[in-house]
């Protein structure tokens, strides 16, 4: 008797979720909203040091010195596309902080280092199988730049920072398009 009881509260309290939460107005109408825009769904790094900070270049040495000591193919590319992630951020927090020139530094050292994990990528494919997801992590990171940077450029209302950007966009659209071809 009690679990009929128990059942019988878990069933009023479903049915009366299922009208509480479903989609039609008090007048009957469907609430349709706008289909949402596509968003990568993909956290970015703490950028760290800006490049207008004064140990910025203690910074850039230690990734360079990185990439020079980093001899395994897929870690190097593990670490182009944290640094093509980290330069990303970098260019964001720049942009919103109104230092236009740096960014766009920011974000073309990004893309470059997106270009060469792919292509880091690929020419490993070639000899050795890939831990399974690295080609899909690095093909969500270029959606997700392609998706900032165009929302930049969308944002942006000098003609000169547009055509920066769109040559940023265009590296980014080269590295989805080498790593669409390698799957």
């Amino acid at each position: 008797m009690r679990h009929q009881t128990i059942l019988k509260t878990l069933i009023i309290s479903l049915v009366m979720s299922l009208f509480l939460l479903s989609p039609v107005s008090a007048k009957g109408e469907m609430n349709l909203s706008p289909v949402p825009k596509p968003v990568a769904e993909y956290a970015l790094p703490f950028p760290g040091l800006l490049p207008t900070h004064p140990l910025y270049f203690i910074k850039n040495l230690r990734d360079r010195f990185l990439i020079l000591t980093t001899a395994d193919p897929i870690r190097k590319s593990e670490l182009f596309l944290l640094l093509s992630d980290k330069n990303l951020a970098m260019g964001i927090q720049l942009w919103n902080e109104q230092k236009k020139t740096e960014s766009i530094k920011a974000f073309k050292q990004g893309e470059n280092y997106m270009f060469q994990s792919v292509q880091k990528l690929i020419e490993t494919k070639k000899t050795r199988t890939l831990p399974p997801g690295l080609i899909d992590k690095v093909e969500l990171s270029s959606k997700k730049h392609e998706e900032l940077v165009r929302g930049i450029i969308d944002s942006s209302t000098d003609s000169g920072d547009q055509d920066q950007l769109k040559e940023v966009l265009a590296l980014v659209r080269q590295a989805r398009s080498e790593i669409s071809i390698s799957k």
